[in-house]
């Protein structure tokens, strides 16, 4: 393949994030130029020492056309080539990727199989015909089918809205009475119609393990896995505490998937795996960059300079060795696990938690590298000032749950 003999610029968009924050220092330190986007003051990306600058656009989900306007404009006056989505505006992204100049790379699938992939009942029916194992998983047609199945189910179980990340939408419910009562509301709140009303799905044993893809054109490119020790919202949600591990029989449950939909890009699939019996139930899908990135880069698999070489060059050699036993932690998110625990008034696994943070070793974190402090700074003001406005720790935006 014929490379190019430069390093052209990245635009990367949501700056606020800390997945944007690890892909910022991935590319940076082999020299590409990062320019970063963000609809908020706040972005953490734009207080880092590494980033080439930085531009506001118009929110991706309430205005996708005027995101996608800014975007384009940004990247015309800083020169940026390469387009890297750094959350779920990759869907607004693929869908109007043809009003980005020809010679713009994007490396993303089109938008039909995000969409796809998006909605978490649509992925229980992908998964199926790929043989790979969900949870057992209906959505009602009618109210009276509701009834008849939440009676039906066994508990505890799982009620959630079809679109929603990092646990948003999604409730553990623990009888008949309950699962009806958290569905009514979740439609109600977000005034759900029928065809999108909520899912319901039985919970499925073991722990959270991830699965994280890089395909080029419908072959896999590298593959990397990770459990989870510990999550913002307790039981499932986004991991705050995760370490790298080597599990085949998820990754070739991840890749009987993403190649039966021929991918292309990055992916991480989220499954409950229990390590004695051996079963595994796929949750969801998410088809862009994910919360534990920075773990795969440290442990040996760098899925945003990988990318980035893939977009530019064509295509990149095979990873998929990379260091077991490595650990590493999201700062804020370990502090809104202690806030909501203590919220719910659990104050001894409160203190429990502190304890095992501060005993339990970390080779490092999403959002913190001490020659580049000011970033978390400015994270703890943007979730601190969401936290202010909303009184919620997993603030949601208008066209986020669906």
């Amino acid at each position: 393949m014929e490379k190019m003999n430069r390093l052209p610029a990245a635009f990367l968009t949501y700056g606020w994030c800390r997945v944007s924050y690890v892909i910022v220092h991935s590319l940076a330190r082999r020299g590409v130029k990062v320019h970063v986007g963000d609809a908020s003051r706040l972005a953490m990306c734009r207080y880092s020492r590494h980033h080439a600058s930085f531009s506001r656009y118009r929110n991706p989900y309430r205005d996708p056309d005027g995101f996608i306007k800014d975007v384009a404009d940004a990247m015309q006056q800083t020169g940026a080539q390469v387009l890297i989505p750094g959350h779920e505006d990759i869907l607004a992204i693929a869908r109007l990727r043809d009003r980005f100049p020809k010679n713009i790379l994007i490396p993303v699938v089109e938008a039909d199989r995000i969409a796809a992939t998006i909605n978490k009942w649509t992925v229980c029916e992908l998964a199926r015909r790929a043989g790979v194992p969900v949870p057992e998983t209906f959505k009602p047609e009618t109210r009276e089918e509701l009834i008849e199945k939440s009676i039906a189910l066994s508990y505890p179980a799982v009620v959630k809205t079809q679109l929603g990340n990092s646990g948003k939408g999604v409730f553990i419910v623990e009888s008949a009475d309950e699962c009806r009562e958290r569905f009514d509301w979740l439609v109600e709140t977000y005034k759900l119609d029928r065809e999108h009303w909520p899912i319901v799905q039985a919970f499925a044993p073991g722990a959270g393990f991830g699965v994280c893809l890089l395909y080029n054109r419908g072959e896999c490119r590298a593959s990397f896995v990770e459990r989870y020790l510990r999550c913002k919202e307790g039981k499932f949600g986004t991991s705050v505490f995760r370490e790298s591990v080597c599990v085949p029989q998820l990754e070739e449950y991840a890749r009987s998937l993403m190649d039966s939909l021929k991918w292309h890009g990055v992916v991480h699939l989220d499954f409950h795996y229990d390590e004695q019996s051996r079963q595994a139930a796929l949750i969801e899908i998410n088809p862009r960059f994910w919360g534990a990135l920075d773990l795969a880069v440290r442990a040996g698999v760098d899925f945003p300079w990988l990318l980035y070489r893939m977009a530019v060059d064509g295509d990149v050699e095979k990873v998929t060795s990379y260091q077991t036993g490595v650990r590493s932690r999201w700062i804020v998110g370990e502090i809104i696990h202690l806030i909501n625990l203590a919220r719910r008034g659990r104050l001894i696994q409160t203190a429990k938690t502190i304890k095992d943070i501060l005993a339990i070793h970390s080779d490092g974190c999403d959002d913190f590298r001490v020659t580049d402090p000011l970033p978390l700074l400015a994270e703890i003001l943007y979730y601190g000032s969401g936290f202010l406005t909303t009184g919620s720790t997993n603030p949601i935006e208008e066209g986020m749950i669906g």
